[in-house]
């Protein structure tokens, strides 16, 4: 239509259809079929009244694959009648189970009676929800035997080999470097955690500790009230880079 609303197709809204529900595996079974035949219906005398019978293709009841089991072959058409008229309405499908934009929607009747699939086999049909019930249930990943050892290996924060190597007290007293240098080497230090003893420090830079006390009461300030990091060192705010609120269980840095 001009208007971009969609046209159904309503000139066989008059005749009268039935609706049939069959069970999801009844339908899983008719999508397999290669041929378009799903199976027979069979009408039979019982009494006075009669009997719908479904027969479903012996091809489509026998497993695929070793997760699914066999479908039962014969099912009983229960009959209901409908209480108020239901209209059906039909809409093509692509190969890919998709609407075929290219064909209009169609109003093929109204329903007259409901038809339910029900399986003549209980104790089969009983099996077969069982075994799809113990699939629905055992988890998607499962546990797998190795024949060797699996090396893993935890995060660490502070590597041992980018370290300054700690001078042995043989090698007597530490030697002054120049504080552009030794700030460098702190913000270093820094980047990897908040706090830090002077002692860390000291063992880091490698520097004498009155020296570095009076490097980092320039660009650091010392904790003495919040009582988890008191008596710890840490940068001023103008010379930090991370969010004062950010803290957590490896915000103190330790030296070997």
């Amino acid at each position: 239509m001009d208007d971009g609303k969609e046209s159904v197709d309503v000139s066989s809204a008059d005749q009268s259809v039935w609706l049939l529900k069959v069970p999801k595996f009844v339908s899983q079974a008719w999508q397999k079929s290669e041929s378009g035949k799903v199976g027979s219906v069979k009408i039979q005398k019982k009494g006075p009244n009669e009997e719908m019978l479904f027969l479903l293709e012996n091809s489509l009841t026998t497993a695929t694959s070793s997760g699914e089991a066999n479908i039962p072959t014969e099912y009983k058409l229960v009959s209901n009648e409908c209480g108020q008229y239901q209209v059906a309405l039909k809409r093509s499908l692509s190969i890919d189970n998709a609407a075929d934009s290219s064909t209009e929607p169609e109003i093929v009747g109204k329903v007259v009676r409901k038809i339910d699939l029900r399986a003549l086999n209980e104790r089969m049909y009983l099996n077969l929800k069982r075994r799809k019930t113990e699939l629905a249930k055992s988890p998607r990943r499962q546990p797998k035997f190795l024949s060797q050892v699996v090396n893993t290996y935890r995060p660490v924060s502070d590597h041992v080999e980018l370290r300054v190597p700690v001078q042995k007290k043989e090698e007597g007293k530490r030697a002054r470097a120049d504080r552009d240098h030794v700030k460098e080497m702190l913000f270093a230090a820094f980047e990897k955690h908040q706090y830090y003893s002077l002692k860390s420090l000291a063992d880091i830079t490698q520097q004498p500790v009155m020296y570095l006390k009076g490097i980092m009461h320039e660009i650091g300030q010392f904790n003495t009230k919040e009582k988890r990091y008191r008596n710890l060192w840490e940068l001023k705010p103008e010379y930090r880079h991370y969010s004062s609120s950010k803290k957590g269980q490896d915000d103190v840095g330790k030296s070997n």
